[in-house]
């Protein structure tokens, strides 16, 4: 069992280096990630020949994820029923393109945070 996890993180390791030495945002948890994730995952819903490396999926994947979570988890969203998550991705993609300045701030706070402004909970 060490030996698995051992080679666990030496993988680990070397894919952080990996990552470091292309360029890619390593703020993981961080609107940085976040905001190029999400991009990503608008790229591919808008064309649907787009060919995904293995990192570039992953990060798909991670803000599909989280926005599908929060949209459905949070009680401080609620989205109309005729919403889409493709919508929601959208919303999220372009609120963290055109407000840079948020992007130091956690990912989950960062998505909660804007989907529960344009889906505000009315109060009863």
């Amino acid at each position: 069992m060490s030996r698995i996890r051992s080679l666990l993180l030496i993988l680990a390791a070397l894919q952080m280096a990996s990552l470091a030495q292309s360029g890619a945002p390593t703020d993981f948890g961080g609107g940085y990630f976040l905001m190029g994730s999400c991009q990503l995952a608008v790229k591919a819903m808008d064309n649907p020949s787009f060919r995904e490396n293995p990192l570039e999926a992953y990060r798909d994947g991670y803000c599909r994820g989280l926005v599908r979570g929060i949209s459905d988890t949070s009680p401080k969203v609620c989205a109309p029923s005729n919403a889409t998550y493709g919508q929601a991705i959208r919303l999220v993609a372009k609120y963290l393109h055109d407000n840079p300045g948020v992007l130091r701030g956690k990912d989950w706070i960062l998505v909660e945070g804007f989907l529960s402004r344009a889906y505000p909970c009315r109060r009863r």
